[in-house]
Formats: structure tokens, sequence, C-alpha cells
């Protein structure tokens, strides 16, 4: 397949994501793996909050995603965020998708789990707070 011809089907894919939700094929998921559309919750390694609702984190790949919750989910006081493993998939969560997210606020506190929905890769590193391999 030409390169472009790749990304014409990479542009189609990601455009039908951002529309329509998840990846409907393993395929189609391991395609958007690939271009850095999705992660794996161990490849977290760094997180910001910004505010009650949108959180970033980092990859050990060095993308950035947007976690924005449903509730007030993040506060400023919180020391551990972690994205537990996909429930459905072993290829990891990707944008567009819904995702568990446990945060504890204080050392030895009570956690905290909350859903969230993943947008992303984020490019600017002034809007997330974190590197970014696009930068």
């Amino acid at each position: 397949m030409s390169s472009k011809r790749l990304l014409i089907v990479v542009a189609m894919l990601l455009g039908s994501c951002a529309v329509s939700g998840p990846p409907d094929s393993l395929e189609a998921r391991q395609l958007l793996v690939r271009t850095g559309q999705c992660f794996r919750g161990e490849e977290v390694n760094n997180f910001n909050v910004k505010d009650g609702y949108n959180a970033y984190v980092s990859t050990r790949r060095g993308y950035v995603y947007r976690l924005e919750s449903l509730g007030d989910c993040f506060d400023e006081g919180v020391i551990s965020l972690s994205v537990p493993h996909h429930r459905l998939s072993n290829q990891g969560i990707c944008v567009g998708e819904e995702t568990a997210v446990y945060i504890a606020q204080w050392r030895g506190g009570i956690g905290q789990q909350c859903v969230a929905r993943v947008s992303g890769p984020i490019r600017d590193s002034r809007v997330s707070g974190l590197w970014s391999r696009q930068n």
C-alpha cells in the first residue's frame, strides 16, 4: 500500500472514530494504536490535573491524552492517578472511548473511581502541562 493511500485510510479511520466513537474492528484498533490514538493503562507515566473535570496523562511512548470526567472527579489534591487495563481489549483505550480512572487525594487516603472520556493526542504542552513527542 502506498504511503499516500495509507494516509487516506488513516484519515478516514480517525474521522470515523471522532464521529462515531470507538473503532469497530481489530484491524482499525491496531492502526489507531500504531498512530498514537490508543494507549494502555500501564503505559501512563505522568499526569497533570487542570480542574475538577479535566486531567492529562502522558505515556511512555510520548503521547499526551486528555481525560474529561463526567462528574467533578479531579481535584488539586490528587497525588495519584491510574487508568486500569481496558476490560474489552488488550489493545488499549482509544480516543473517543470512556474508561475508569482511579485517583487518590492524599497518602493512605481512600481512592476514588471516576469515568472519563479520552481525547487526544494533545500536542501543545502549554495546554496539558506535560511534554509531548509532537511538540
